[in-house]
């Protein structure tokens, strides 16, 4: 968990779901059709209807997926 992220709050899916991907931050530029800012469950619905669409996106998240 990144140490600027709050800490998750006491609920049943954060006791049984499987941990978040690991991941690297962004070094350098990235080309992407779409930027998705936060990967929340809204910003990575998106970003998977846009990537069963075929169109190349990017999902950008600050502290912790999910």
């Amino acid at each position: 968990m990144n140490a600027l992220a709050p800490a998750m709050p006491n609920s049943l899916w954060a006791a049984t779901a499987p941990p978040p991907p690991p991941t690297r931050p962004l070094a350098g530029g990235a080309r992407t059709d779409v930027a998705v800012v936060g990967a929340g469950f809204t910003g990575l619905l998106a970003a998977l209807h846009l990537a069963e669409a075929g169109i190349a996106c990017t999902v950008l998240e600050a502290a912790e997926i999910g």
